[in-house]
C-alpha cells in the first residue's frame, strides 16, 4: 500500500491538466466508452484483436494518445516567456538519466520539471504553513520554484560560486541562466557540468528539508560533491570502468 503526504497529494493534483479534471467531474467519456464496443485496436499500426493484446501494446496507446501539452510545459513556457519546442522538452526530460544515475537525483529533477517540488508557495496554499515567503534571511519574495533554486539572491550567489570554480579549474563557460538551472544545459552536450548542477539542487533540497533558512554555501557543497564522486569512483572501479573516471570525473575530484 502506498502512503501520500497530504502536501504530495495535493501537489499531484496540481499537476493534473484542467480539461481533465473537468471530464472527471463532468463524467464525461471519451468514444467508444459506450454502447460502442471495439473489438480489436491498432497499436503501431497494427490491429490487434483486445483477446490478443498485451501490456507493452496498451502501453504503446497510451504513449502515441498524449498529443496534449501538459501543464507544467505550459507553466515554464509562461515563466520563461518563450515557446519551447517539444522536441527540446524529450531533451530536458531525458538529461537527469544521461548525466546521473543516482535515484533520488533523478526524481527531485523530475519534480522539479512537474513542478510537483514541495515549496512554500506551495505548502502555503495547503494552509500548512502561516506564510509563502522564502526562509531565508533578509529575503521577503514569495518562494516558487524558480525562486528556492534560483532567483533567491543567496542562491543566485551559489550559482556564481560555482561556475567561478568551474571555469578556474574544469573550462571556461558561460554564466548559468534560469533555464540551465532548472532544466540543465541540454542544447550541447556536457555530462560533468550537467552533473553538478543537478546535484547542487539537489544539495539545496536537502538544505531547505533539513534546515530552512540556513545560508546555501558552495564550500559546504564541494564536501557534497567529494564525497558523491568517491562512491561513483567505487561504483566504477567495482564494474571495471575507471577510464570513464578518469576521463569525466577525476577532472573535478582532484580540484574539490
Amino acid at each position: 500500500m502506498i502512503f501520500l503526504f497530504r502536501e504530495d497529494f495535493n501537489s499531484l493534483l496540481s499537476s493534473i491538466p484542467n480539461n481533465w479534471k473537468k471530464h472527471v467531474k463532468d463524467k464525461t467519456h471519451p468514444p467508444h466508452s459506450e454502447g460502442n464496443i471495439m473489438h480489436s485496436l491498432s497499436v503501431q499500426g497494427k490491429l490487434i484483436p483486445l483477446s490478443e493484446l498485451k501490456c507493452k501494446d496498451a502501453y504503446w496507446i497510451l504513449i502515441n494518445s498524449c498529443k496534449e501539452i501538459t501543464l507544467c510545459i505550459q507553466k515554464w513556457s509562461e515563466i520563461f516567456e518563450v515557446e519551447i519546442p517539444v522536441s527540446d522538452y524529450k531533451k530536458i526530460f531525458n538529461l537527469p538519466f544521461q548525466c546521473c544515475t543516482q535515484t533520488n537525483a533523478q526524481s527531485l529533477q523530475l519534480k522539479i520539471l512537474h513542478r510537483i517540488i514541495v515549496h512554500n508557495k506551495s505548502l502555503f496554499n495547503m494552509k500548512l504553513i502561516p506564510s509563502p515567503n522564502c526562509n531565508t534571511d533578509n529575503c521577503n519574495e514569495i518562494d516558487t520554484i524558480h525562486h528556492r533554486y534560483f532567483q533567491c539572491k543567496s542562491i543566485q550567489i551559489f550559482w556564481k560560486d560555482l561556475i567561478y570554480w568551474w571555469q578556474q579549474h574544469i573550462e571556461n563557460v558561460n554564466h548559468l541562466t534560469m533555464q540551465d538551472v532548472i532544466f540543465g544545459i541540454y542544447k550541447v552536450k556536457n555530462v560533468p557540468l550537467n552533473y553538478c548542477i543537478l546535484l547542487g539542487k539537489c544539495f539545496i533540497h536537502l538544505i531547505h528539508s533539513k534546515s530552512p533558512g540556513k545560508q546555501i554555501e558552495f564550500i559546504a557543497f564541494k564536501n557534497f560533491l567529494r564525497n558523491k564522486l568517491h562512491a561513483k569512483e567505487n561504483y566504477l572501479c567495482s564494474k571495471n570502468q575507471m577510464l570513464i573516471f578518469y576521463e569525466l570525473w577525476q577532472p573535478i575530484l582532484v580540484n574539490l
